[in-house]
């Protein structure tokens, strides 16, 4: 069956509607796109979007409420068609670049404290600040993780670019050395879940 190469496999995605998720992920759209590209993209994203779509770009919730995934994947595709030419690869930046943006200056803090194994450890906690289904389960060993997406099945653009650079930007912030993350097994081929696996020097 042909997937579409920014969502993937239609049929394991389910009522992307139901799934919640925090209002600052959706804020983070239109901060990345103004560093990113500028007045130009975003007269580019905005003019690609139909009138709900445009009022969540342009004028997100509040960090602390919900909105959820369907409305934050439609700004997403906005995003990949414009200004970023179908360039699928474009999408692991953003996702580092919107973690970098998206964590405050205190947890920041808290997080340059920890080893990257402790940090790692909690992702499930972080992933329950942006998300209200599924589930993060993590396991660390010396200079390793490897993280399961449990119980959600997100799009295609999102599981092998997006969190795979939000990931590279959390063991970046933690002072990992010569960090990499490989997103090693995914839905969209067929796997079971998505997993993620990172390593760097300890």
């Amino acid at each position: 069956m042909e997937q579409d190469p920014f969502l993937g496999r239609a049929e394991r995605l389910g009522a992307m509607r139901e799934v919640p998720c925090k209002g600052n992920w959706l804020a983070a759209r239109r901060r990345y796109v103004e560093a990113a590209y500028g007045p130009a993209g975003i007269a580019d994203v905005s003019a690609r979007l139909d009138a709900e779509l445009l009022e969540a770009f342009l004028r997100p919730p509040l960090a602390m409420a919900w909105t959820d995934l369907a409305t934050v994947v439609g700004v997403d595709r906005a995003i990949f068609e414009g200004p970023m030419a179908r360039d699928l690869s474009r999408m692991r930046h953003f996702g580092a670049e919107i973690a970098k943006g998206d964590i405050p200056t205190l947890y920041r803090a808290f997080f340059r404290l920890g080893t990257p194994s402790f940090v790692m450890k909690k992702l499930p906690v972080v992933y329950r600040q942006y998300f209200r289904r599924g589930g993060l389960v993590v396991e660390t060993s010396a200079g390793s993780v490897e993280i399961t997406l449990a119980d959600l099945t997100m799009p295609v653009y999102l599981c092998a670019y997006g969190i795979t650079g939000w990931f590279d930007a959390m063991l970046e912030l933690v002072g990992a050395r010569a960090a990499q993350v490989e997103h090693r097994a995914c839905v969209h081929r067929g796997d079971a879940a998505c997993v993620w696996r990172g390593a760097w020097r300890t």
